[in-house]
């Protein structure tokens, strides 16, 4: 475990589940002052510079002394209540994959399993609002089984329960309509509470298009005499092709 300190709050951050105790020792820094009880930085300007002008022996300054302050500190570091098989998920498709596709012979898609860690049943809902690659499907949220789930009209996405230590598995399907890189965000929700996503699943495809890379794109000849061979080199990678 270690921490960081910010402008205003003390972050704790945990390495691994368990319990932590400890002391967190705080010591203040008042500033310095006379006798008198005045601070030098509150004391006028006038006041300072007749004060250094003087001959006489200066006041002695002293520091008061606080007692360190000591704050106990408890913390727990629990597992997620719903864990993710993966929060990240990568399409690349071949234009040959797009032509099957098309036809209904390829369908592209990656599996999400989702895990109650809790002691309690948990809703889980996937908001998909507002998205307009999923408005234009490119990508699909579907079941295990390859069907779409059936919602209201109402309803902002997908969504279900699960049984403490159950898994429930639902399935991306990436269909793109033409070559390009597409990217989504499809925030998470748990028990009802919409204020603010329990966590994003980000998706991202690409159809790739056939093509050959010349590398250098201008290859240029240095000037030599008559008779004096010059030689360049030009390399061809692909890209976009099946291996």
């Amino acid at each position: 475990m270690f921490f960081v300190l910010s402008k205003k709050y003390l972050i704790f951050l945990f390495l691994k589940i368990a319990f932590y105790e400890f002391f967190l020792p705080i010591r203040t820094c008042p500033p310095l002052v006379n006798v008198e009880g005045l601070s030098q930085a509150s004391k006028p300007r006038s006041a300072r510079r007749r004060q250094r002008e003087l001959s006489a022996p200066q006041t002695p300054i002293v520091q008061p002394s606080h007692p360190p302050i000591r704050r106990r500190i408890h913390a727990t570091a629990l597992s997620d209540c719903l864990q993710l098989s993966t929060k990240d998920l990568s399409f690349q498709m071949y234009t040959t994959q797009f032509n099957a596709m098309k036809q209904g012979a390829y369908c592209d898609c990656q599996e999400i399993m989702l895990i109650n860690n809790s002691k309690k049943r948990l809703h889980w809902q996937l908001d998909l609002r507002n998205n307009v690659t999923l408005d234009d499907d490119i990508f699909r949220v579907l079941h295990s089984s390859l069907t779409p789930f059936i919602s209201s009209s109402a309803s902002i996405g997908p969504e279900g329960e699960i049984d403490p230590k159950e898994i429930f598995s639902f399935k991306i399907n990436f269909v793109p309509t033409k070559h390009g890189i597409y990217k989504t965000s499809i925030p998470l929700y748990v028990n009802h509470y919409q204020q603010t996503a329990y966590t994003y699943i980000e998706l991202t495809g690409e159809l790739l298009v056939p093509n050959l890379i010349f590398e250098p794109r201008r290859l240029i000849l240095p000037p030599v005499p008559l008779d004096i061979e010059s030689v360049g080199t030009v390399r061809v990678r692909t890209n976009g092709f099946e291996k």
